[in-house]
């Protein structure tokens, strides 16, 4: 009968027998291709210690590091180096009495330039007393560059208090992704 008795009875309709044991453990199977580095996605998030007035055309000096994971900010100078090429996504945050507008520049080599496609919100005083703005924008980074933000009050502002504190005055970043 062999081979047409078990298709007789599989197909006619008949009882299938009790599963057999587990047969043993093939050997192991070679080792497959090594995937792509890992890498950290380079968060950082840095803040103004306290409140702090800032002039007009001066970088706004975020002095307090939460989280740099590839150690690229200096607090000394608030400049962040991009530490690998790619994309990242910015925010800003300025709360506080001010009334002007932040702008990223980026150091051309030349000294820095406004970084032409993000100029970075404008907050004009609330009067329900005080203002806020949020800047986001994803852009494209080569390794090396640096950024810094800068201030720039509105006609005949000097100066203004930036509001400090981690969640009311504060530069962030993350890398979006690779090239």
């Amino acid at each position: 009968m062999g081979g047409n008795a078990l298709a007789g009875n599989v197909l006619g309709g008949g009882t299938p027998g009790p599963i057999g044991p587990t047969g043993p453990t093939g050997p192991t199977g070679p080792t497959g291709p090594t995937g792509p580095p890992g890498g950290a996605s380079n968060r950082l998030h840095v803040y103004l210690a306290g409140d702090t007035t800032v002039s007009n055309g001066n970088v706004i000096p975020f002095n307090t590091e939460r989280i740099d994971e590839a150690d690229a900010f200096d607090t000394g100078v608030a400049v962040w180096t991009v530490p690998e090429t790619g994309y990242y996504a910015f925010t800003i945050k300025a709360g506080g009495e001010w009334e002007g507008y932040m702008q990223l520049h980026r150091d051309t080599g030349a000294g820095y330039g406004s970084v032409s496609q993000a100029v970075w919100g404008r907050a004009l005083s609330d009067p329900r007393g005080g203002s806020s703005t949020i800047a986001i924008a994803t852009m494209y980074c080569e390794a090396g560059w640096k950024f810094k933000v800068m201030f720039f009050g509105t006609a005949g502002v000097g100066s203004s208090q930036i509001q400090g504190g981690e969640y009311d005055g504060y530069f962030s970043l993350h890398k979006h992704s690779d090239v």
